[in-house]
């Protein structure tokens, strides 16, 4: 019988959703890892399935260090960034209990996602900030109006760094192979 799935929408902070990103990143990682120690010093160990499951721990232990650079970088940049501004995640989801390990990536992709979303939507917002002020120096800009654009650049190019950031994330989750057990 075909497994049956779900929609699932949830509300949660920025913060919320970078947290439970990074700890099931960890989570995943961690079992992982544990996958290929337990297959060393045995025939396993020289097998496709060894590298597959090596290939995939170390991924998501760089993806999981690239999301802790990211999620400082983002408290760095508060309050530019709300960090606990709720946010719409829309994942799917298996019934019943066990979430494979594809399904809790794809969650935390989904949860990425709706971060970069949301960073998205504060470029535009401080983008137009920054054009109404470029606006008025036609009229004659002062000094604090000068810094103030050039904040407002210094933020714009800072959050534009950790979307791309996030984008990799996002891509290289993609690309992780999870392999079966058997």
């Amino acid at each position: 019988m075909p497994r049956r799935y779900k929609q699932v929408v949830e509300k949660k902070t920025v913060q919320e959703c970078l947290e439970d990103a990074a700890s099931e990143l960890e989570g995943l990682a961690e079992e992982m890892r544990e996958w290929q120690e337990n297959m060393e010093g045995t025939n396993l160990e020289y097998t496709n399935k060894y590298e597959v499951v090596s290939e995939t721990a170390d991924t998501l232990e760089d993806k999981k260090s690239e999301l802790d650079d990211v999620i400082n970088n983002l408290e760095g940049l508060e309050p530019t960034v709300d960090l606990d501004k709720e946010v719409e995640v829309r994942y799917v989801k298996p019934y019943g209990r066990y979430e494979s390990r594809p399904t809790r990536r794809d969650r935390v992709v989904a949860y990425l996602e709706a971060v970069k979303d949301h960073l998205e939507t504060v470029v535009s917002d401080l983008e137009s900030e920054k054009d109404e002020l470029e606006a008025l120096e036609e009229a004659g800009m002062d000094e604090e109006q000068q810094e103030e654009i050039e904040r407002l650049e210094g933020n714009i190019d800072d959050i534009s760094n950790i979307i791309d950031d996030l984008d990799n994330i996002i891509s290289d989750l993609g690309n992780v192979e999870f392999p079966s057990m058997y």
